[in-house]
């Protein structure tokens, strides 16, 4: 998908933001709905914790209530503050969110704004996923890509190309994170930086400030794409230090895979010659992130996959000098 094509996407969602007193809101006897106006909502597990965290009543506690008395409980808080002034966040008329105005949300849209205007409308968007909880883009470019000629996939063509990987928490007072991005097109085994260090802080921030922040850190990082691609090209020719069931194994336990996450690793990497190299050693740990595994261990599998690409040099030598784990 081109990147100049989400905004379809992004058309078929609805998101709106109610501002109103906390007082205005009715709160069934029941606790099985919550009414504002004409509009009623569902009081669903989702939006009995997020009132109930809104209201700094222990989720846990609420939820182990009966009907009747949960009901009487969010009631006597909501009367309490009844003046408060409280932010509702829809999607698809669902409430998402319900929150202090003074918390910083940051809007999903602003984010993908980002994204088009730091790349060309034909830059291609390898992975999306969005929720009310979260957005992620991986997008890349052909501007900035390498053909590299590993000794063990010798593949014409066998090109990678470069990008930046967009994180956003749109009802959630969390910093995004813009970090730099790799795919192989051949079998779409992604390479990323890590989330905290493309972390965009909130503190002291307006939302027009964190989104121009957000857009200069990815300009910043764009300007880095192409010696990052450079460096790893070179894990190409950088033989793996020492005995490779032990060095996948190492690599394994700082990153804190599970054991049938390591299994699927070894399986590929049991398999390489004796001539692999680095490179060949993150292809086995990336290609396992394509598999059937869960979004974080998919991330994490990633950002490994990142660190060997990015800092090759430096895994080497502290996977031969037994240095602090990994920040993965």
């Amino acid at each position: 998908m081109k990147i100049a094509e989400f905004d379809q996407i992004l058309s078929n969602r609805k998101d709106e933001r109610i501002v109103t007193r906390l007082g205005d809101m009715t709160i069934a006897d029941d606790a099985s709905v919550l009414q504002l106006g004409s509009d009623v909502f569902a009081m669903d597990d989702a939006v009995e914790r997020n009132l109930a965290s809104y209201l700094k009543i222990p989720s846990s506690y609420l939820a182990a209530c009966p009907p009747d008395f949960k009901a009487t409980t969010l009631q006597f808080w909501q009367r309490e503050h009844a003046d408060a002034e409280t932010v509702m966040e829809l999607t698809d008329g669902h409430i998402v969110a319900i929150h202090s105005p003074d918390n910083l949300m940051i809007p999903m849209r602003e984010v993908v704004r980002v994204a088009e205007r730091v790349f060309d409308p034909e830059a291609e968007i390898r992975y999306h996923y969005m929720d009310e909880n979260r957005l992620h883009l991986d997008v890349t470019t052909p501007q900035h890509a390498v053909d590299v000629q590993s000794p063990v996939y010798r593949q014409v063509g066998d090109i990678t190309q470069a990008g930046l990987r967009f994180l956003a928490y749109p009802n959630q007072t969390k910093a995004p994170s813009v970090g730099a991005y790799m795919e192989r097109l051949v079998c779409t085994n992604g390479m990323t930086t890590t989330e905290r260090a493309g972390a965009i802080s909130l503190q002291g921030r307006t939302v027009e400030e964190v989104i121009d922040e957000m857009e200069a850190a990815a300009r910043r990082m764009m300007g880095t794409l192409d010696d990052r691609l450079a460096r790893y090209a070179s894990t190409a020719q950088q033989p793996i230090p020492g005995n490779r069931q032990a060095f996948a194994h190492q690599l394994a336990r700082e990153a804190n895979l599970t054991r049938s996450v390591l299994d699927a690793v070894m399986e590929l990497v049991n398999q390489l010659p004796d001539n692999a190299t680095l490179y060949d050693m993150n292809q086995a740990f990336t290609s396992v992130a394509n598999t059937d595994v869960n979004y974080a261990t998919r991330t994490r599998l990633q950002t490994l996959g990142g660190y060997m690409a990015f800092e090759p040099d430096r895994i080497v030598a502290r996977c031969t000098t037994c240095q602090h784990p990994l920040d993965i």
